[in-house]
């Protein structure tokens, strides 16, 4: 549901938060934004596919 096209609305310095217990995210686009600098932080409760974590998420900064 939450697309490269949804996360480029967000406002410069924004925070992407997850929680919901579902595949909500496109994983890999939520990196290329994060690493453009337009997402503040990530905090992920729930990753894309699970149980298998993103590893390039896990070694960024503001990334929880």
């Amino acid at each position: 549901l939450i697309t490269a096209e949804l996360l480029k609305r967000f406002k410069k310095g924004d925070r992407f938060i997850n929680i919901v217990r579902c595949a909500l995210f496109d994983g890999a686009a939520l990196v290329q934004i994060f690493k453009s600098g337009h997402l503040f932080a990530v905090g992920l409760d729930v990753h894309e596919h699970e149980p298998h974590v993103n590893q390039k998420l896990c070694k960024m900064r503001n990334v929880t």
